[in-house]
């Protein structure tokens, strides 16, 4: 996968030079490496000026960070023949209500007497499941919410089980499946329903089918879910330490996003340092403030949760989800936010200034939070 991608971005530097064979050959490279197949000459032609574009934006981009203008770099992958609109219609799915009302009941207090610690990360503690394969269904909805449950399940149980974001898919009336839906609606089913069953039991297809939920499958239940004051970055970092995994909603629909690469470090991780929940975005990119994701009460105004207290009866299932990953992804858990492709996010903490809070349109799951050479951000889980 690397020996692929190397052949794919040394020459972008110098793009604007490129023989026409040349990108020819890249071309070819690029749809055998990723499996594409266009229905005729005119829908492969269109496709490829889209490519084109995408690879001139990269291009640029990383000889800016090389020149150290931007502190990560991008890189192609399989969503290079789509443009950031099409990436957003097909591949996110956050559908957020027009208006909400928030209950007492559903209100997140934090604990302010004691300090959260200065940085978290869930999967060290082993609360997170691998990244899994969304495909082309607007499902990140599901996904996010069945993330924050099975966090709650780690922590009630000890036990790590993946859950199945295609009973939510299935059932949750109040959404419209691939269509996109709110993930408020998803833990309101599950506690209505009194249980969501294991991925095993209830497997991802990835489109719309009719509910098939069997309490013989079930793994979990959802006893509530909690709102985090709005537009309180605080409130929220008190949550992901004292609670677990929050669904967060985030502004997808940047390029850089789609192909989001490395940054100036390594972990394991990317993070998307959107700032969600606030009206303006930090005035200093070089020193941009706590970000603040929103979670999956992400309401027109914006609201944290976090969904809390599932009882469980978790099966046991070797979990079969890194079959599910690219070659080269990290198995070691949900391989960093893939931020750029809603895929790789592999490498360094990620920051666009044009990332638009009012603008959501992605439900992923923060896992933690930290600080990397003086730079605060969250720790995000995507799917690709």
């Amino acid at each position: 996968m690397w020996g692929l991608k190397v052949l794919l971005l040394l020459p972008m530097a110098s793009f604007a030079l490129y023989p026409e064979e040349i990108l020819d050959t890249q071309w070819e490279l690029w749809k055998k490496t990723y499996g594409k197949q266009y229905n005729n000459q005119v829908d492969e032609t269109s496709r490829r000026l889209i490519w084109e574009k995408n690879l001139k934006h990269i291009s640029i981009h990383n000889l800016e960070a090389s020149l150290g203008v931007h502190t990560y770099e991008l890189a192609m992958n399989h969503l290079g023949d789509l443009t950031s609109e099409e990436v957003v219609q097909k591949m996110t799915g956050l559908k957020v209500p027009p208006s909400r009302s928030r209950s007492n009941d559903t209100l997140y207090v934090p604990d302010w007497e004691s300090r959260a610690p200065d940085s978290i990360d869930y999967r060290k503690k082993g609360y997170v499941t691998p990244v899994k394969n969304q495909g082309q269904c607007g499902s990140c909805w599901a996904f996010s919410s069945v993330g924050a449950l099975e966090g709650q399940l780690k922590k009630k149980t000890g036990k790590l089980l993946n859950l199945s974001p295609q009973n939510l898919v299935d059932c949750v009336s109040e959404n419209d499946g691939c269509g996109g839906g709110y993930m408020t609606n998803a833990f309101q089913y599950v506690q209505k329903n009194r249980g969501i069953d294991s991925e095993d039991a209830y497997p991802y297809v990835g489109q719309d089918e009719s509910c098939m939920y069997n309490p013989t499958g079930k793994a979990a239940k959802c006893r509530g879910y909690r709102e985090i004051p709005e537009g309180s970055e605080k409130a929220l970092k008190r949550a992901v330490a004292r609670v677990g995994p929050v669904s967060v909603a985030i502004d997808a629909s940047l390029t850089s996003f789609q192909f989001y690469s490395k940054g100036e470090e390594r972990p394991l991780y990317s993070s998307h340092p959107c700032p969600m929940m606030w009206a303006a975005a930090p005035r200093r990119p070089q020193a941009p403030r706590v970000p603040s994701p929103r979670t999956y009460m992400a309401s027109a105004r914006g609201k944290h949760a976090a969904a809390t207290r599932p009882a469980a009866n978790p099966l046991s299932r070797q979990d079969p989800a890194g079959a599910l990953l690219p070659r080269g992804t990290p198995r070691g858990g949900p391989g960093a936010a893939e931020s750029s492709s809603l895929l790789v996010c592999v490498l360094g903490v990620y920051y666009d200034e044009n990332c638009n809070s009012d603008n959501l349109n992605h439900a992923v799951l923060a896992v933690g939070y930290g600080v990397q050479k003086g730079r605060k951000h969250w720790i995000i889980k995507n799917r690709y």
